[in-house]
């Protein structure tokens, strides 16, 4: 009886880590939380967020900017989710 690997029998799945996902900008303008301040989007793995004033705040500190998020977004290298390598984060305005 011939041998087969799980491999070979099902095949494997692969991510390809050397694409970056694009945000749709009309999903980022629009918080669906009351207590949102402002969006945010991975570029690893595609996934939208929305931060609290809280949170937002200890990244703006982070980033040495002025706490304000009116046409603002935030672009994160990995995220929570994804749990990635990069750990960037750019702030963007609409």
């Amino acid at each position: 009886m011939k041998t087969v690997t799980k491999n070979e029998l099902l095949g494997t799945v692969v991510t390809d880590s050397k694409t970056d996902h694009v945000p749709d900008l009309e999903l980022l303008k629009e918080k669906e939380s009351e207590t949102a301040v402002i969006s945010a989007f991975c570029t690893e793995c595609g996934t939208y967020h929305e931060l609290a004033f809280p949170e937002a705040e200890k990244i703006f500190t982070e980033l040495q900017q002025p706490l304000d998020f009116e046409n603002k977004y935030l672009l994160f290298g990995s995220c929570s989710n994804c749990k990635g390598p990069n750990t960037s984060i750019e702030l963007k305005a609409f």
